[in-house]
């Protein structure tokens, strides 16, 4: 990925970690997200730096990574 792609999926990474955590969107809303044909091939990769980031402790703040 260039440094503009890497950026746009840490950020989108960001919003569903912390869209898992709102009680308003929750893990259900995630899920539909990831199944929706517009992710079409980042699907896995998405899924995996989610599960990643949640175990390291990321809290889907603005610019955090772990």
């Amino acid at each position: 990925m260039t440094d503009p792609m890497l950026e746009r999926h840490r950020c989108e990474v960001r919003m569903l970690i912390a869209a898992n955590r709102d009680r308003a969107r929750g893990r259900e809303w995630v899920q539909n997200y990831l199944d929706a044909p517009a992710v079409n091939g980042r699907r896995e990769q998405l899924r995996q730096d989610l599960n990643d980031q949640i175990t390291k402790g990321n809290r889907g703040g603005e610019g955090e990574w772990l």
